[in-house]
């Protein structure tokens, strides 16, 4: 199966909601419970939390040196400190708190350290009136201090500051639990859906300019293949089943990436879809490969084919799961089960087994004609669908743009779809993979689409 690394220089947090949002839920569990166990992450090694401590307490003692020097590096360094607890707190007053205008503006001053602590004890009497009560102790402890400290002024100021910011994580915790933990599953699935939309469109920006992320989706779109005239929409989704129809692997590379581009990259709107697109790829192929093998063992319908083939699956399913599955090894476990259904209609001699054997390995190969054949009638078939569905408001305009909201269409899904038939791929299990995948290459279909067109 086919493998691609994801770019991990971007927050992988994003890559876990959206992964979260657009994948089957688990049976039996909210998603609240998911969400819960998503937030837990690996604790950092000892090396790691030492040389943290270090970098840190090397930053607050070049503060706290810099509060000591002349008046300019001391107004510096005040206009620093006073800028980073600004963007801590920000999200947690009302706009027009007069406390955020004293943040920004130092006013002029005999005494700027003193007139510094002032604006400290205003920031934590402000933020007490927005604490959770439980909160308080910790912030009427830090007012204290500010008060009464033995420290020098200096040392006074970059302590408070420090643990403003840290109060500042601990409240914004609060507020997103408490948030959270009063909404239903789908008020949470709406919330943070417009969350990632807005943080993956976010990032994307960071990395690219708005201009070239038009430059290569109109490139990108430019690409396909068949030459009929198509709507933006279903001209885009073609494309997309292009990319996923090749043997080479889908990627997203970043600009300052070492791989190669023009490959089989898609645009960078697909860029947190693309571990699940490149899974779905794996199960394209599964499917093709699947009805292949069925050519080869000559089973009337019936329970000892529908055997067959959900064996089959299980070895592809996980071959497509094992990141570092053994190739050889799934090719003779396919080859025996091809055997294995050969003899439950015939006998199979030791030159048979052998012609057996070639054959599945011949029908793995990308380049057989029926490998082709089967291949190019599902992704055709899937394309016909994927085009037509009719989801409201699903309508992309002949140019690409970004905004900040999620649009009408929040939170509408297409309804249950009727197993998709296509010839030669009529075996139960087949079918019902067939629309799972279908399903699920629509979800991150209709992500892009919000994320970049209903705005």
């Amino acid at each position: 199966m086919l493998s691609h690394a994801e770019p991990m220089s971007l927050p992988t947090e994003l890559f876990s909601l959206h992964a979260l949002l657009t994948n089957d839920p688990i049976p039996g569990k909210s998603l609240h419970a998911m969400l819960a166990g998503s937030h837990a992450r690996p604790q950092p090694s000892p090396l790691h939390k030492s040389v943290e401590t270090v970098i840190h307490s090397a930053f607050w003692d070049v503060a706290r040196e810099q509060l000591r020097g002349d008046p300019v590096a001391q107004l510096e360094r005040s206009k620093s400190l006073l800028l980073d607890v600004y963007e801590a707190i920000e999200p947690l007053l009302r706009p027009n708190d007069p406390v955020l205008s004293e943040l920004r503006r130092i006013p002029p001053t005999t005494s700027l350290l003193h007139s510094v602590k002032l604006i400290l004890k205003d920031v934590l009497l402000s933020l007490r009136k927005r604490a959770a009560p439980v909160r308080d102790p910790s912030i009427d402890k830090l007012l204290d201090n500010l008060e009464t400290s033995a420290n020098d002024l200096e040392t006074t100021i970059v302590d408070t500051s420090k643990s403003l910011l840290s109060l500042a994580e601990i409240m914004k915790s609060d507020l997103t639990d408490f948030v959270v933990g009063s909404m239903t599953d789908s008020e949470l699935r709406t919330y943070l859906t417009q969350r990632a939309h807005q943080n993956e469109r976010k990032a994307i920006l960071n990395v690219w300019d708005k201009s070239a992320i038009d430059e290569i989706w109109r490139a990108w779109v430019g690409e396909l293949e068949v030459g009929h005239s198509f709507s933006p929409r279903e001209a885009w989704i073609r494309r997309l089943m292009q990319s996923l129809r090749s043997t080479i692997p889908v990627s997203c590379p970043l600009p300052d990436s070492a791989e190669v581009s023009g490959v089989n990259t898609l645009p960078p709107p697909f860029l947190f879809s693309q571990p699940q697109l490149l899974r779905m790829q794996n199960y394209l192929q599964a499917l093709v490969v699947a009805t292949s093998l069925r050519s080869l063992v000559h089973i009337p319908s019936g329970n000892d084919a529908g055997a067959f083939i959900a064996r089959v699956w299980v070895l592809l399913e996980a071959e497509i799961d094992e990141k570092d599955s053994v190739g050889t090894t799934k090719l003779i476990n396919l080859a025996d089960e091809v055997i294995r259904a050969r003899r439950l209609v015939s006998a199979v001699d030791e030159a048979e087994e052998s012609r057996l054997r070639e054959a599945v390995d011949r029908t793995l190969r990308y380049s057989d004609p029926v490998f082709k054949l089967l291949q190019k009638r599902l992704l055709d078939a899937l394309a016909q669908e994927l085009c037509h569905d009719t989801i409201t408001s699903l309508s992309a305009p002949s140019r690409m743009q970004t905004g900040r909201s999620l649009g009408a269409s929040e939170g509408s899904l297409p309804l249950q779809q009727p197993p998709l038939f296509v010839k030669g791929f009529e075996d139960p299990v087949i079918a019902n993979a067939i629309r799972k995948t279908s399903d699920r290459i629509r979800r991150d279909i209709d992500w892009v689409q919000e994320m970049w067109f209903n705005v």
